[in-house]
Order: structure tokens, then sequence, then C-alpha cells
């Protein structure tokens, strides 16, 4: 039976914060202790692993590298939503019809965090009201969780999920 009280050393968070930034450039600061206890803390129930301690030997130990996987999954916080920060996506709008109307054809465009998905298609549907149909445009979406990557592949969002 794996304990349920098993506790998050503060030097363990520390190496958990140091292997998070070198291998996905994500910084943990201390207000995120509870949230990586939390969730790693439900990878070690579904490994049955009895420490923190543990999970880190299994995921430097795992040369495929699936764990590190699951365990940035663990950690990443997906917040999206059509028209997130909605004046951002204004901007760009101004921006293409500038670089348009300036002569420039192509634009390439890389959403960092794309989550589900919502804002690069927000993008899209940004870029297709701000230029012309013969602008050539490349949108990249990337994400650390490959769990959500899949949702956004997908592309199929509730009516409620797409009001401004």
């Amino acid at each position: 039976m794996i304990n349920e009280d098993i506790v998050l050393a503060p030097e363990t968070f520390d190496r958990f914060c140091d292997l998070v930034y070198q291998k996905a450039g994500i910084k943990l600061g201390p207000q995120k202790e509870a949230l990586v206890s939390a969730r790693i803390g439900k990878r070690l129930r579904k490994l049955g692993l009895n420490s923190y301690e543990e999970y880190l030997r299994v995921v430097a130990e795992d040369k495929a590298g699936d764990e590190l996987v699951e365990m940035l999954n663990a950690i990443s916080t997906n917040v999206t939503h059509f028209y997130r920060e909605d004046r951002h996506f204004d901007l760009l709008g101004q921006y293409l019809k500038r670089w348009e109307s300036e002569g420039q054809t192509g634009f390439k465009i890389w959403c960092a965090a794309s989550s589900t998905g919502e804002e690069p298609y927000t993008i899209a549907i940004t870029v297709k009201d701000a230029l012309r149909d013969s602008s050539d445009v490349k949108i990249l979406a990337t994400d650390i969780s490959t769990k959500v990557l899949g949702l956004a592949k997908e592309g199929l969002y509730a009516p409620r999920q797409m009001e401004k």
C-alpha cells in the first residue's frame, strides 16, 4: 500500500525545479510547490512509488524519456480559450494589415503555448479577417504537453467555447 502522507522535501522540490527548467525551460517558483506535490503525487500513486525521490530516479533512468513526458504533462497548467487576451489579437490584426499594406505577403506565426488549440485557431481567424487570400501564412502551434496537443489536433470545440 502506498503512503498517502508522502511529503515533498524542499530539497527534492528544488531538484524537480532544476529538472523541469533543464528539460523544458520552465521556471517553477516556490509558489508552485503545492502544485508539483499534488500532480507528481498522482504519478507516484499510479506507478506504485513511495517517495518523490524514487520518482526522480524513475525519470532519470527512463532512457526512452516517456516518464519525463508524463512528468511535464502532469505539471503543465493548460489555461486557454478563444480570444484569450483579446487585445493581443486586435494588435496582431493591426500589424498584419500594416505589413500587408507595405508589401509583405508571407507570414510565419508561432504560438508557443497552444494548449488545446483555442489560441492558434484564434490566430488563424485573426489572420483570415486581416489579410487578403493571396497572402502566404504559416502558423506553428506547439506546447510542452503532448496530452493537450492531441486535443488541439482534433480541433473540436463546443459552441460555448467559441464565445468571445
